[in-house]
């Protein structure tokens, strides 16, 4: 580095898992690695995953009787953001489950009154686009 503008080479930061091939160059964007588009490699990550979520009791698989407490939709969300490194996707899945308890976002759910959940939306939208407006005046 001789200049001081010039910038230290990128690096791979290891996960606890990532040593072992998972995503080669050049596998990135839709739809691979959603549903119907996985490798077998990903499609073993996420029986493992799941496997490993239902031993933490984070994750219940459907029966005959009752849906799975998570569609393999959004569990495949959790593995692509950690590169289908199924401990790695655990961690970050059983923060989300504790924040989501901790807020009772199951609650939120089950008891907002539609009114207010259109309203609310409906405010958020134009808090978001108000930037973007007052950018094109």
């Amino acid at each position: 580095m001789d200049k001081p503008s010039e910038k230290p080479p990128v690096t791979r930061v290891k996960t606890s898992d990532s040593t072992r091939e998972i995503i080669s160059a050049g596998e990135f964007g839709y739809p691979i690695g959603h549903l119907g588009h996985l490798t077998e490699t990903q499609a073993e990550a996420l029986v493992e995953f799941k496997k490993l979520c239902q031993e933490k009791n984070l994750f219940k698989p459907a029966s005959d009787i009752n849906q799975s407490s998570h569609d393999d939709v959004t569990m495949l969300r959790f593995l692509r953001a950690r590169r289908f490194v199924p401990r790695d996707a655990l961690q970050q899945f059983s923060d989300t489950e504790s924040w989501r308890e901790s807020n009772r976002i199951g609650d939120l759910y089950d008891n907002i009154d539609i009114k207010d959940y259109e309203e609310t939306r409906r405010l958020v939208s134009m808090a978001i686009d108000l930037p973007a407006q007052l950018a094109v005046r």
